[in-house]
């Protein structure tokens, strides 16, 4: 047996001078070897750290996004929106109680006044919470800080949303109550190891996990790593007090809408105890004696290198849950919105983009019939759709509810729009559970088209311009189309001063609102343009007159900005003093437009489409020839799609039907040769009359 002192003996011989270069060479590299794995320790240390805050972040996530969900469910039902008490706290309390960790579900109208839970509590008023003034102010799901519970004095998370009726009219809040001793079972459940310790902040920096429960009690704030919030987004690693007795390695998360902050500490002489104990001393010793070590100390470092990757997949998976919706497997909200900004701001050439927005048709009505569950078996169908009809570089998402949203890079109109019509038609095919009890037979879905830069350079104006093309596609048609954005308005722009593109700019904004109040607005302008623009061409009317026309039919209904919203969709008999708010329109319009050169000869249009023939009108009962052609148009238009098109207050007449009343009021409410110019438009293009 070679003892240590026969190794030495055979070391320092002569002829032993290439073992001596090749130990020297060995000791190099272990050395060498000894600094990767020092630093590989470390660095395996702070990724655990990260790991764990990370996964406290998802966790606190994942209770906030179900409660969300719990929430919006609970608006749709009937109880809640019709405001019944005793259904709705039957509804409510049936729900809370699937749910362990909410404390409890309820609804207050827009007083504050509660009038549903699930709890037997007193009645009092929640328009003072921030849980109440917050929904009402952000309109959407919102996630309030700690708070004391004025009922037991303890402290509650709340989840809440406005409540809104059918005309998206405002009725109050809901709203889901989380004790933080549930909050804190849960992100207590992760490991930690020794000296390990675990907080959560919320956006004020107060405590709502923390080792100190007096710091939690006392509701104060740490400001100590605000420094985090207000200079880094995401995960990182922080050293805190960076002397050698206190220092502490901190691993961070900002939890994204709360702005909430998980930490995982861990004192820095525990990382160094933990680097050093992964390395024991007779290992290394023997690796510097032995030259077989080098190949156990590879293997080491592959299986190390092993490690890594894993933890790196690891994050890689955490990284890909916070993009990913987790219903259909796409993109979420969020990630589209950053991956569109990112795109339009690395776009320096302006190559062409394109965005898709598309939305499931009457799938209100399908959730109704058939549950939740077998709306969202349709929502994962649909996504897998889409996501079948993508290339590699298109990026498709959830954008909320039942729409989805893809953007195409490098993609022109042409090319966006034959993929478009490919979705569209591939979802029209694919056979659903129960569709046949669809309005239309079968479930579709419409979808708005608008291009960069052609449509919009912002990523605003190119959301707006694709949504405005959806809404087209759903209330301008008949549903299951693809629509490219067009704006009428977009026409004057090449021939305006800067002053009056600004005007322009205003009336396009109105318009929007005025869409907002009055959902049937926007088609119905469209439909009485087309429908007067078939009587000028049958009646051989010049180009720059057609142009004026199109113009006043297009913004015939401007003036209605000024009308209340319920008072436009109020269904009934109005009162004679609503009346005559409402026949106020046609001359606040004609104030809006006339600053603007170019639509000062679609003035008479907007001011006189309601003036009757026979002089009964308004506003100001003209008769006769003595009307504008152009209004005398516009008046049998706009009656015509009024027939036609179904209203809150009314169903849609057939065309034949609406044409044959049109004959009847001849001479009293129309010019005849008016009528006879649309009834032959219509018979020549052989057209039936949409119905939305």
């Amino acid at each position: 047996m070679t003892t240590m002192r026969d190794y030495f003996k055979y070391i320092l011989k002569p002829n032993s001078i290439y073992i001596l270069v090749a130990g020297l060479s060995m000791l190099v590299i272990s050395f060498s070897v000894l600094g990767y794995l020092f630093n590989a320790s470390q660095q395996e240390l702070e990724t655990s750290l990260l790991q764990k805050a990370g996964t406290a972040a998802m966790f606190t996530q994942g209770m906030i996004d179900q409660t969300a969900s719990i929430i919006i469910s609970a608006e749709e039902a009937s109880p809640i929106i019709d405001q019944h008490p005793e259904q709705a706290n039957k509804y409510l309390k049936q729900l809370a109680s699937n749910f362990s960790y909410i404390k409890a579900i309820a609804a207050a109208d827009e007083d504050g006044h509660i009038f549903a839970t699930s709890n037997v509590m007193p009645s009092f008023n929640v328009a003072d919470r921030p849980f109440f003034t917050e929904a009402l102010e952000q309109g959407k799901v919102v996630v309030s800080d700690s708070i004391p519970d004025k009922l037991d004095d303890t402290i509650i998370i709340a989840v809440s949303k406005p409540l809104y009726d059918e005309k998206h009219q405002f009725k109050g809040v809901i709203y889901a109550l989380i004790p933080l001793k549930n909050l804190t079972h849960l992100v207590s459940s992760i490991r930690l190891e020794n000296q390990e310790t675990i907080f959560l902040l919320d956006s004020m920096d107060v405590p709502l996990i923390h080792p100190n429960q007096q710091l939690v009690k006392s509701q104060k704030p740490l400001r100590t790593y605000s420094e985090l919030r207000e200079n880094h987004n995401g995960q990182g690693i922080h050293i805190v007090n960076r002397e050698a007795t206190k220092a502490r390695i901190m691993a961070y998360d900002i939890i994204p809408n709360t702005n909430w902050m998980v930490l995982v500490s861990v004192p820095r002489s525990t990382a160094v105890t933990f680097m050093i104990n992964n390395l024991t001393w007779p290992f290394v010793l023997f690796l510097l004696v032995s030259s077989p070590i080098f190949f156990l100390l590879l293997k080491f470092s592959i299986t190390l290198a092993k490690k890594q990757n894993e933890l790196v997949e690891n994050n890689r998976t955490l990284e890909k849950l916070a993009v990913t919706d987790g219903l259909t497997g796409l993109y979420n909200h969020r990630f589209f919105q950053e991956t569109l900004e990112k795109h339009l701001k690395e776009n320096l050439d302006d190559d062409p983009l394109s965005l898709l927005l598309m939305d499931v048709d009457s799938f209100k009505h399908y959730n109704d019939a058939f549950g939740h569950q077998a709306g969202d078996t349709v929502l994962k169908t649909i996504a897998s759709i889409i996501q079948s009809n993508c290339s590699k570089m298109d990026i498709a998402a959830r954008y909320g509810g039942e729409e989805f949203v893809i953007i195409l890079p490098c993609t022109n109109e042409a090319d966006a729009y034959q993929k478009a019509e490919k979705i569209r038609t591939s979802v029209e095919a694919h056979r659903f559970d129960g569709e046949a009890e669809q309005p239309m037979g079968e479930i579709t879905i419409s979808i708005g088209l608008a291009c960069y830069p052609t449509h919009g350079k912002t990523k605003k104006d190119l959301i707006r311009a694709a949504d405005q093309a959806l809404y087209k596609a759903k209330f301008a048609s008949m549903k299951n189309i693809v629509e490219v954005y067009h704006s009428v308005l977009d026409e004057l722009k090449e021939d305006l001063t800067r002053s009056e593109k600004s005007l322009i700019n205003t009336i396009k904004t109105l318009n929007t609102v005025i869409h907002a109040k009055d959902r049937y607005t926007y088609g119905h302008s469209e439909r009485v343009m087309n429908y007067s623009l078939m009587i000028a061409k049958e009646l051989g009317l010049d180009k720059e007159t057609i142009r004026h026309i199109r113009y006043g039919a297009f913004l015939h209904d401007i003036g209605k900005i000024e009308i209340p919203g319920p008072l436009l969709n109020k269904p009934g008999i109005l009162a004679d003093e609503e009346f005559a708010l409402i026949k106020q329109h046609p001359v606040l319009g004609a104030e809006i437009i006339k600053s603007l050169a170019p639509l000062k000869a679609a003035v008479p249009f907007v001011l006189y489409h309601h003036e009757r023939y026979d002089g009964t009108g308004y506003p100001y009962g003209l008769k006769g020839n003595n009307i504008p052609l152009a209004a005398r148009i516009g008046s049998v238009a706009d009656s015509f799609d009024a027939m036609t098109t179904e209203r809150p207050y009314k169903k849609a007449k057939h065309h034949k039907t609406a044409t044959e009343e049109l004959k009847a009021f001849c001479g009293s409410q129309f010019d005849p040769q008016i009528v006879k110019a649309l009834i032959s438009a219509l018979e020549r293009n052989n057209r039936n009359v949409k119905m939305i």
